[in-house]
């Protein structure tokens, strides 16, 4: 029984008739990529890469050790015993098997072994092995596998399939069997029209079997195309084809190629090189190669047919190095030459002029010097002569701008002009912009190790550190790496000490012998308006990771308008970068030059106010917004003056600005908190605890929260003192610490009593309610919750929304979903009434609760919809991600399972990313109850552990007893009765401790299957009687 690992086709393991397509996608293509390099060892590194590009997970090498598992299991459910092996060794994988039981390896061997045969004259074995070849494949290979690696076989294996079809029917036209080679060789010139030897065999067979018309025809296509769509001139056999063809002198004058023997290339035409430099290896920007030479793939209908790119970037970007790769891969579609131009936009001497560019490009082009017009028209009139029927690559270099390079276009011509800048030249009509940005990390990794050679080449990860603090910036790179092989004595680790040490000074520390990168920046700043200038240095003080126009103004002390027209000016010559709109960020390098300059030109006194102006537009403008997006809150008076207009303008959303600025904020806090008094880190603390709270920074809100309150609890001021406190609740309760949140809110409740202060009381009262519940104290959060809502009772119609929405929250933990859903639809009604839409959707998630639990899925669906949908508006992306980890659970009870453990899984690491775990803890559990209706009961008893220990470290007392419940329910399914029956019974003791009746029944349903199935029908009988009591003192569903 022949083992197989086909991958020409769906990718699947074959012994005899027992076939495995495997699991998930990524499993698929873990397999193809060891079976690529079947019996050699794979590097873990280049198995990430294959698998999942350059956007891992974020424990890729955990994820790979699972697939891989799972394909040794699949392996062995195959072939048995005989199974090939998957070696682990140091940072490796090894698939253990022989390269002919992987039939593309297979495949290849057959046409590498026909074309040895057909070189002997044995023409018959050629094709009999070129037929078992072609009956290996199966579809596309690796089909149905993304990725750019996947993508990579498929072109490979297309070409040998090319390499293929070409051998078998050149051999078959000398045995004159080609009566079946038209309908292959016709689909596959189809796919590849610039292949001239793929159209002239196809017009060979079409001649020869009688179709003389429809070979001219073929021919006629072609020969369009390439001339028309490629620029391409056919080769001169080609055209010796059509004319054989039109003459019918083909059979005698033009045999087809001799078998085994590849396509001879055309003659190369005489060109001219221009002083076009060597061509050079290019590490990575295959993308931007695409959009390059897309820019002649795709003319434009009525365009000028001269092709113009413009390749745009910042200093040291490799501009010039993409150009310079680009003519060389391209020079074949220009036979007439290629030509390079420095036109020295950035030289210390000044630009280069226009005439004099154009008469070293008549020069280059061949007219001699004594020829050359003198008048700046009549240079410009000549060079569009020489250019007018010639096809050429001009490759101007370092453009000063548009108004530079305008006269040297060659308008008219059949030609590709590649424009390097470090402006942008969209100004120039007809041009196709390219913009490079810094290198991917990988590709950075591998320029810097084919740099200083595999003797000198540090481990990957040091090198990825020394690639990051060059900023992925190729130009840092070269001259970091020729520094390291000109200092034979550094090791790795001493050059990573050397860019490090510099601290805020790294750009001086990155040179050779010749060349600094400081010197390439400068080159771009000098030219720059002294405005323009003052407005980079100030940026490079910003503390966060980008600005917008309002913060960039109050760094500058300028008005918005004048830094706007500042931060145009920048963005031009690629010192600023704009990933979105009006957003605006220095490159890591380019943020420590402008440091530099400013502690040279400003001094620290004048660098420290324009900050203190930018952290106090952030705490005016937070308190604003906060205002705005949380009304609710109690709050301290800000004295400080309003940004007028507000940067999110008249329709704009505050909340949407808080989360776009809150990098800035996080680092606004954290540089006032090392350069300003305590207070006003303290008044800062609270204006942006709603924000901080709601997006889940709350490991920072915890700690700046804290010493707020030991501020304000040391000077004094009770007011300020109750309003920390009750933010610092708000976060404890989010982070699982109930009892911190109820202290909390315990003291704020006596200083609000003390001052008389009935806002600050009732919402002290409400966050005690809320703190209370999860450790299952239900009637005291029954009774704050009540109370808050008796003071709040003239007050606003959203405090009153708020605190019937907390009063539910707790009567349907309790199991009252009749109470519980009369006080929502009360506080729903309320908070539509002020048009508050982020505790509306809070309310309708909790109805669909309420429908969850009374097993009205359809109700709770659409409950949970509406929610999501106001959620994505105004809510942040914990908010969305509880809901869908809500909807989660009633996929799963409709009949959806796999859409549900999808779900749980894309909204968990939310949910650990911002330190919620009471929602991780309901997640997890949510995933195991899926797991188990699936009946994958071992894994969803790993969930639930996961789950139980959370509820358990945060005394989430309601999660711990449903969790409980479950994994007895699924240790009893998998015979674990006593642990299921120890399991249960604490659940059942949890229950009745809080008093949550649902939960009671909901146990002990359990419990009497449980002793049902061990043999104790009596005690089954009894623990269901005890269910029909509860369900009818409490009027639960089954009553």
């Amino acid at each position: 029984m022949e083992f197989q690992i086909r991958v020409l086709g769906p990718v699947e393991l074959r012994a005899g008739e027992h076939v495995s397509a495997l699991g998930s996608t990524k499993e698929r293509t873990v397999l193809a990529a060891l079976a690529w390099d079947a019996g050699s060892g794979v590097s873990v590194d280049r198995l990430v890469d294959r698998v999942w590009d350059e956007e891992p997970p974020g424990k890729p090498r955990d994820a790979l050790y699972a697939y891989v598992s799972r394909i040794r299991r699949a392996l062995f459910a195959v072939a048995g015993p005989a199974a090939p092996v998957i070696e682990r060794r140091t940072h490796t994988y090894i698939l253990r098997a022989d390269r002919t039981a992987v039939d593309l390896h297979r495949y290849v061997d057959l046409v590498d072994r026909a074309h040895a045969v057909a070189h002997r004259g044995e023409g018959g074995e050629a094709l009999r092995l070129l037929r078992q070849a072609r009956a290996l494949r199966r579809g596309e290979p690796l089909a149905g596998l993304p990725g750019r690696w996947p993508a990579d076989v498929r072109a490979a294996m297309d070409e040998k399939d090319v390499d293929a079809a070409v051998l078998e029917a050149g051999i078959a036209l000398r045995m004159g069997r080609f009566a079946d080679l038209a309908p292959r060789l016709t689909a596959l010139a189809a796919e590849h029209p610039t292949n001239e030897t793929l159209v002239e065999l196809l017009a060979v067979v079409l001649y020869r079997t009688g179709r003389a018309v429809e070979a001219a025809e073929k021919l006629h296509h072609y020969l369009g195309r390439l001339v028309r769509e490629f620029g391409t001139v056919p080769g001169e056999r080609l055209q010796a084809v059509q004319r054989g063809v039109l003459g019918r002198t083909l059979p005698a004058d033009l045999p087809g190629p001799a078998p085994g023997a590849a396509a001879e290339p055309a003659d190369p035409r005489p060109e001219r090189t221009g002083g076009l430099p060597r061509a050079i290896e290019l590490v990575g920007r295959a993308a931007e190669m695409r959009r390059l030479t897309a820019a002649f793939d795709t003319p434009r209908e009525g365009a000028d047919p001269v092709v113009l790119v413009a390749v745009d970037g910042m200093p040291g970007v490799g501009k010039t190095s993409l150009a310079v790769h680009a003519a060389h891969r391209l020079r074949d579609r220009y036979p007439d030459g290629c030509l390079f131009m420095d036109l020295r936009g950035g030289a210390d001497g000044g630009a280069m002029s226009t005439d004099d560019a154009l008469a070293e490009l008549l020069q280059q082009s061949g007219v001699p010097a004594a020829r050359l017009p003198q008048h700046p028209e009549a240079l410009a009139a000549a060079w569009h002569t020489v250019m007018a029927d010639r096809r050429v690559i001009v490759v101007l270099d370092n453009a000063a701008g548009a108004d530079q390079v305008r006269r040297l276009l060659p308008w008219g011509s059949p030609s590709l002009v590649i424009l390097t800048s470090r402006h942008r030249l969209t100004e120039i009509p007809g041009v196709r912009p390219v913009t490079l940005d810094v290198m991917p990390p990988r590709d950075a990794v591998a320029m810097f190790r084919r740099r200083v050679g595999p003797e000198r080449a540090p481990d990957t990860d040091t090198t990825a550190r020394i690639v990051r603090l060059c900023g992925f910036l190729p130009l840092a790179i070269e001259l970091v790496a020729s520094r390291f092989l000109a200092r034979p004595a550094w090791s790795a680790a001493e050059l990573v000490d050397t860019l490090t040490r510099a601290g805020s000074s790294r750009v001086p520390q990155i040179r050779d012998g010749h060349r600094d990168l400081g010197r390439a920046f400068e080159v771009s700043y000098r030219p720059l308006t002294p405005l323009q200038q003052m407005v980079f240095r100030r940026l490079g003080s910003h503390p966060g990771p980008e600005t917008g126009p309002h913060a960039a103004a109050a760094l500058s002390g300028l008005s918005v308008e004048d830094t706007d027209r500042a931060l145009e000016g920048l963005l031009a010559c690629h010192l600023l970068e704009e990933p979105t709109a009006h957003r605006y960020r220095l490159h890591d390098l380019l943020r420590d030059y402008a440091q530099g300059l400013a502690a040279a030109e400003d001094g620290p006194r004048e660098t420290r106010a324009g900050v203190e102006r930018l952290v106090d537009f952030y705490l005016a403008t937070a308190d604003l917004a906060d205002r705005q997006a949380y009304p609710f809150r109690c709050r301290i008076d800000v004295d400080a003056p309003r940004p007028a207009p507000a940067p999110w303008g008249s329709r704009g959303d505050p909340s949407r600005w808080l989360v776009t600025e809150g990098p800035n904020l996080l680092a606004a806090l954290a540089w006032s908190g090392a350069n300003r008094p305590a207070g006003d880190t303290a008044l800062l603390a609270h204006v942006l605890a709603g924000f901080l709270d709601t997006e889940g920074y709350l490991t920072t809100a915890d700690t700046v929260l804290r010493r707020a309150v030991s501020h304000w609890r040391d000077t004094g001021d009770r007011a300020a003192y109750a309003c920390v406190l009750l933010d610092l609740s708000v976060v404890s309760i989010h982070g699982g610490r109930y009892d911190d949140a109820s202290d909390a809110a315990r003291s704020a409740l006596e200083v609000a009593r003390a001052l008389g202060d009935p806002a600050i009381e009732a919402e002290a009262l409400h966050q005690l309610g809320i703190s209370l519940w999860p450790s299952g104290r239900y009637a005291q959060a029954v009774a704050c919750h009540r109370a808050a809502l008796e003071l709040r009772a003239d007050g606003p119609g959203l405090q009153q929304a708020r605190s019937l929405n907390g009063l539910g929250i707790v009567l349907l933990e309790r199991g009252d979903h009749e109470g519980a859903l009369a006080v929502f639809l009360d506080a729903l009604g309320k908070f539509r009434e002020v048009g508050d839409q982020r505790g509306e959707w809070r309310t309708l998630n909790n109805v669909g609760e309420i429908h969850a639990a009374l097993g009205d899925f359809a109700r709770a669906d659409t409950a949970y919809r509406q929610a999501l949908a106001l959620a994505r508006h105004v809510g942040s992306r914990v908010d969305c991600a509880t809901l869908q980890m809500n909807l989660a659970r009633t996929l799963a009870a409709t009949g959806r399972p796999d859409e549900s453990l999808a779900l749980y899984e894309e909204v968990l690491p939310v949910l650990r990313s911002v330190g919620d775990r009471r929602t991780e803890a309901i997640a997890l559990h949510g995933l195991g109850r899926t797991l188990q209706s699936t009946g994958r009961f071992d894994e969803s008893i790993t969930r639930h552990k996961a789950a139980l220990a959370v509820a358990r470290e945060i005394g989430a007392v309601h999660e711990e007893a449903e969790t409980l419940r479950d994994l007895g329910i699924a240790e009893h399914r998998v015979g674990l009765l006593g642990e299921a029956g120890a399991h249960l019974r604490e659940s059942l003791a949890i229950a009745e401790r809080i008093q949550a009746p649902a939960e009671e029944t909901a146990t002990l349903l359990a419990l009497a299957d449980l002793r049902g199935d061990e043999g104790r029908p009596r005690e089954a009988e009894a623990l269901r009687a005890r269910v029909r009591a509860l369900q009818a003192k409490h009027r639960l569903p089954g009553a």
